[in-house]
C-alpha cells in the first residue's frame, strides 16, 4: 500500500490504514510513526501575534532538535526590557509562549528569540487599547 499526504507542518506523525474485506471484515494495519521536518533553516517561527499587541504577545515556534530557546524585547536602542529564562523545547513540536508585556509605553520594540542553533529578531508594536 501506499498513501500520499501534502502540505503538512513539521511535526511527528501517526498513519495508519484501515482495510475492508469483500465481506465487510475491518481491520488496521500498525500505526507508523512519520517524522516531518520543513525546518530548513532547523527552525520556524509559526507566528508572532498580534501584532501590534496590547498587552499579550504569543510566540509559536518549531525546531528541528531538541534545544533551550528564550525570549527577550529590547527597545530601539538594543537594551534589554523583558527577558523570559530558557525553556526546553523538543524537536518537530510547535512550541508555543504567551508573553504577557504590560507596563510598556506605545512604540515599536524588537522580540528577540533565541536557541541553541539560531537567533532571530523580528519588530513588534505596543499600542493601547482605546476605552
Amino acid at each position: 500500500y501506499s498513501y500520499e499526504s501534502s502540505d503538512l507542518v513539521s511535526g511527528i506523525y501517526f498513519f495508519r490504514l484501515k482495510k475492508v474485506d469483500k465481506n465487510g471484515f475491518i481491520s488496521y494495519t500498525s500505526a507508523q510513526r512519520i517524522e516531518v521536518s520543513n525546518l530548513p533553516e532547523g527552525y520556524q517561527i509559526g507566528g508572532v501575534y498580534p501584532n501590534p499587541f496590547d498587552e499579550n504577545l504569543t510566540i509559536e515556534v518549531t525546531v528541528a532538535r531538541e534545544q533551550k530557546i528564550d525570549f527577550q524585547v529590547l527597545d530601539l536602542q538594543g537594551r534589554e526590557l523583558f527577558f523570559v529564562d530558557p525553556q526546553e523545547v523538543s524537536p518537530l513540536v510547535r512550541y508555543q509562549k504567551r508573553l504577557v508585556l504590560n507596563g510598556f509605553a506605545q512604540g515599536t520594540y524588537f522580540l528577540r528569540i533565541r536557541g541553541e542553533t539560531f537567533t532571530k529578531t523580528l519588530p513588534i508594536t505596543h499600542v493601547k487599547k482605546t476605552q
